[in-house]
């Protein structure tokens, strides 16, 4: 069975502490952490990255990129 799946649903605009870079060739999603204000773990970059992951897992991996929906195969940090 084929799932209609409502990407706007899970839309992810801005990020406070990470920025997010996907590389269309291998399917990896990468997630560059910048906390602030020093560089450590904290609450705002927690959530963001608990954010990113929950939108990857509710779209079973599938990302819109470039116009085109893609499976990301793999998660870096």
């Amino acid at each position: 069975m084929n799932t209609i799946v409502d990407f706007a649903k899970f839309s992810i605009s801005n990020f406070q502490q990470i920025s997010t870079r996907f590389d269309s060739e291998f399917g990896v999603m990468w997630s560059i952490m910048q906390p602030e204000p020093r560089p450590c773990f904290n609450k705002a970059c927690l959530d963001d990255l608990l954010l990113h992951h929950t939108y990857l897992q509710n779209t079973q991996g599938k990302i819109v990129f470039e116009g085109n929906i893609h499976q990301v195969n793999y998660l870096g940090s």
